[in-house]
């Protein structure tokens, strides 16, 4: 509206004035519109600024999902706030780990991390981290976990092998609970529903799948391409599964 007035303002005015003010007047028209702008888009900034600074939920993610958990933040209608935690490492190669505000973790109604567990050299400085978050005071904490790597090592077939994905669920079930109580672990695609049972009381685990997903992005990609589902057989094991595309 204030945009508006000013354009009229200056019309009017190069029409009662002579020819040699047109100049001066389209000068200092031209400067209150810069300003205005410049006000409006800064107010706008401090607006998406304290709407950060005032979010209610914080998640924290390893360096390697970062892209996923900024996604999450932009596009979630939740105020979500993106923590920040330095995962470096000393000289001989241990991590050297620093959780940044934490003193403020107690303010949020909710503390989330956003692991990756692909590789076995990342697990013991997520789990560090992991360990660690709950002991800032935090009202609710919960663990994703996009990938739950030893999913498909959950029996054994003669004595002497080791069931790792119990081993692994040992590990989380050692988070420490949170001001409200035990911590939320939420696992997609778990491989065998049977594996939460590997979980301890000391948490929560909470299972999602992400196979509704794919069946969306199969159906959208219906027409383009032919897929062929390999079943397992007597000479194919459940590791070479796989899904091809021609």
């Amino acid at each position: 509206m204030e945009k508006q007035n000013i354009k009229k303002i200056f019309q009017l005015s190069l029409f009662f004035r002579p020819n040699t003010c047109k100049n001066q007047i389209f000068h200092k028209v031209k400067t209150k519109i810069r300003v205005y702008a410049h006000v409006k888009m800064s107010s706008l900034t401090t607006t998406a600024a304290k709407a950060k600074e005032n979010a209610k939920h914080v998640l924290f993610y390893f360096p390697s999902m970062k892209h996923i958990a900024t996604k999450i933040s932009t596009t979630t209608k939740k105020d979500i706030k993106l923590g920040e935690c330095n995962f470096n490492h000393f000289a001989d190669g241990w991590p050297d780990l620093l959780i940044k505000d934490a003193n403020a973790l107690s303010s949020y109604e909710s503390v989330t991390f956003l692991g990756d567990f692909h590789s076995h050299e990342t697990i013991f400085e997520q789990l560090a981290v992991i360990y660690a978050l709950p002991r800032h005071r935090c009202k609710n904490f919960q663990i994703v976990i996009p990938f739950f790597p030893t999913g498909t090592m959950e029996r054994i077939d003669h004595v002497g092998q080791v069931a790792t994905a119990m081993t692994f669920a040992r590990c989380l079930s050692s988070t420490p609970p949170c001001a409200s109580g035990p911590a939320n672990i939420i696992i997609l695609d778990i491989h065998a529903l049977q594996e939460q049972f590997y979980f301890s009381d000391n948490v929560l685990v909470q299972l999602e799948s992400c196979a509704g997903l794919l069946r969306k992005k199969l159906s959208m990609m219906e027409g383009e391409c032919t897929f062929n589902w390999l079943r397992p057989t007597a000479h194919l094991t459940r590791n070479q599964i796989s899904l091809r595309v021609r």
